[in-house]
């Protein structure tokens, strides 16, 4: 594959079963707002999701300044897996940062049909990961999302983003790897992302984030060109050893919008784990 110079996540897609239902509960439970609703079709979509003769119902929702696209394909694909752990290869979350947990814990509880991944409720992690307080959990539909509370001396511009709700906008989406060094060179090499930060987080708040027992995890963090969310690919030290095989009308499906820079048409692309990429020209997302 030829280097494409990635500028930035556009937006992160899932895909639903439910368009409507999944768009009350991202509205209602962690007040995202609809901005556009249409149906997709024809060659360049099919060829950007990467399937033959695409048709889909879409709508893109704001939180803050950051956005998230639901797709309801027809027909639908697979249903979600029954069974699938935080530390499997495909594995794929993204991150919402609040700035009350317990506000937006309780609001989240406050909405039926999302499940816990994480054990005793939201985690404060250890000092040397910047005493970040994160929850994750499954949505309705079964997508691993997770919440994270930034102190004010690790938030940055975090700590100027002003809402009626304790929901702000997305940190990061991050993607479970085999092999940490490798997926970096993939994304660093091949999409133009610029490493920023690296750590190992385990003991027993980890345990307790992940629901698993003697988690060790590589954090490597990536960003791009431009600002908005970036990625941060998870190497755990013992893991599943499948790759992703997720098409992108099931309902399994997360997918990073990447916007490049000058001209070309959109195209589908997978990273070394089977991460599904939808790459887009600049000013088309």
């Amino acid at each position: 594959m030829s280097a494409i110079a990635i500028r930035r996540i556009a937006r992160i897609g899932l895909t639903v079963a439910d368009l409507d239902a999944s768009v009350g509960f991202f509205g209602s439970a962690m007040g995202f707002r609809e901005v556009a609703r249409e149906r997709r079709a024809g060659r360049h979509f099919s060829e950007a999701v990467g399937l033959a003769s695409a048709v889909a119902d879409v709508v893109i929702m704001r939180l803050g300044s950051q956005e998230i696209e639901l797709t309801s394909f027809l027909p639908p694909g697979r249903r979600y897996p029954a069974e699938r752990r935080a530390d499997d290869p495909w594995f794929q979350h993204f991150a919402i940062v609040v700035s009350d947990m317990a506000a937006a814990y309780a609001m989240l509880g406050g909405h039926a049909g999302w499940t816990a991944i994480s054990t005793g409720g939201p985690q404060l992690l250890p000092p040397e990961t910047g005493g970040i307080v994160a929850f994750k959990f499954r949505d309705p539909d079964g997508h691993p999302l997770e919440l994270s509370c930034f102190p004010p001396a690790v938030a940055g511009a975090w700590n100027d983003v002003r809402s009626d709700t304790p929901f702000l906008g997305l940190d990061h989406s991050a993607l479970g790897v085999l092999n940490s060094n490798e997926s970096k060179a993939f994304y660093v090499d091949q999409l133009d992302f610029r490493p920023t930060g690296f750590q190992v987080n385990e003991g027993p708040a980890q345990d307790r984030l992940d629901g698993l027992p003697g988690v060790a995890v590589e954090i490597t963090s990536l960003g791009t060109a431009e600002p908005g969310p970036h990625i941060e690919l998870l190497g755990y030290r013992h893991h599943e050893s499948a790759v992703a095989d997720v098409a992108a009308n099931d309902i399994a499906s997360t997918r990073l919008i990447l916007e490049r820079g000058g001209p070309g048409s959109g195209c589908s692309i997978r990273d070394p784990n089977g991460h599904l990429l939808e790459v887009r020209a600049l000013g088309s997302c």
